[in-house]
């Protein structure tokens, strides 16, 4: 597999300048075999996201991913694609994973938790001007709220698996989470750590709380 992903880089190099494009990944993605059984969005989502992580310059204003970021992504894109197709076989015929595994009821409660919209505020609002407050969180901002509170990488919540959370949760052609859809990444969390959806919340905003 890793000489014919090696010669499909190559086939979809076109201009011979060592890297892909995000279009021209999605196509060797798909020649790979990638794509299939997964949810158009969110596979765009996750796949986006790998990209601007691995991409580099390859010339003057041209950025693409390079073969060592491609075979990267493959690996971490057939993790998605397994991880889709076991939750598929969970749910039968439902198409939403989320909706799925998310007690609503537990969902509205927690929109009243003022310490978890602080939270969610908080973290969303890295890197931007004093006193702005965002209220739509990213993936490097997702990512960070369980580094930072010492919750990745332990267990099964892996980065990959994190990315996999976020794709899975935000809307067709977003890139960004709302307050209720964090949420729903939540539940997928609490679930991915065999965790009470309750627990994780006040663990999150516990440990946040020492950050500050």
């Amino acid at each position: 597999m890793g000489a014919y992903k090696e010669t499909v880089f190559k086939r979809y190099d076109l201009e011979k300048k060592g890297g892909l494009s995000r279009d021209q990944l999605g196509f060797a993605c798909a020649d790979l075999g990638l794509l299939s059984g997964c949810e158009h969005h969110e596979v765009g989502c996750f796949m986006d996201v790998q990209f601007e992580k691995g991409m580099v310059e390859l010339l003057p204003e041209v950025v693409g991913l390079p073969e060592s970021g491609f075979r990267a992504l493959t690996e971490a894109l057939a993790s998605f694609q397994e991880e889709t197709h076991k939750a598929n076989l969970g749910r039968g015929k439902s198409s939403n994973r989320a909706a799925a595994l998310v007690d609503i009821g537990i969902v509205k409660e927690f929109k009243k938790h003022i310490g978890l919209r602080a939270l969610f505020q908080s973290f969303s609002s890295v890197g931007q001007p004093p006193g702005y407050v965002k209220d739509h969180m990213d993936n490097r901002c997702f990512t960070s709220l369980f580094r930072d509170t010492g919750l990745l990488h332990v267990g099964k919540l892996t980065e990959t698996a994190i990315d996999v959370i976020f794709a899975k949760c935000t809307a067709e052609n977003e890139m960004e989470l709302n307050f209720d859809q964090f949420l729903t990444s939540l539940a997928l969390v609490a679930t991915d750590k065999s965790m009470r959806y309750e627990a994780l919340v006040e663990l999150l905003v516990s440990r946040s709380a020492i950050l500050e």
